[in-house]
């Protein structure tokens, strides 16, 4: 939730924030046809996910340390890899170039931000789905102002976890 996001970003110890980092979930609902912040539907807020990544971009506006490290503050996008409540319900192509362009949005907000409060940050795009990582790469703008990077998230391997794919399916 929005409200558990600005309490994690709020905690501190010695005077310094206690995160490096932290990961803001989007999913792509697509009877709906929109970007959510939530990690699955059952407990989603129905927040759009750039409203996360705005909670985002004002904590990095706020001056001091972003990290209890001094290192860059990490920002994972996590793409989810279904659009509906059943993990079997994937996305279409157009669905996977909406998400993609949504995850980007998310990128350009708090991007900005860092930017703008000459803030060290770093943002990790994250999917269980290589597809996902596919279009958000055929997706990434000329010019990237903030570092951004792709990451596979692998799990249990099949067949007791259906989400972990072959790193072959990543196609490069």
């Amino acid at each position: 939730t929005l409200a558990a996001l600005a309490e994690s970003l709020a905690l501190t110890y010695d005077g310094l924030p206690v995160l490096d980092g932290v990961e803001i979930d989007s999913f792509w609902k697509g009877d709906e046809d929109v970007c959510l912040f939530a990690h699955d539907l059952d407990n989603a807020e129905r927040v759009p996910a750039t409203d996360a990544a705005a909670a985002l971009a004002e904590h990095i506006a706020v001056p001091g340390p972003l990290t209890y490290s001094g290192r860059p503050f990490q920002v994972f996008i996590e793409l989810k890899g279904s659009v509906g409540p059943s993990e079997s319900e994937r996305h279409s192509p157009a669905q996977r170039d909406a998400h993609a362009a949504c995850a980007w949005s998310m990128y350009e907000i708090v991007a900005e931000a860092a930017i703008s409060a000459k803030q060290e940050v770093e943002i990790v795009f994250t999917s269980f789905g290589p597809a996902l990582l596919v279009a958000m790469r055929r997706a990434q703008p000329d010019e990237r102002p903030v570092r951004a990077r792709f990451s596979a998230i692998q799990g249990i391997p099949s067949p007791l976890d259906g989400q972990t794919h072959s790193l072959d399916d990543y196609a490069g």
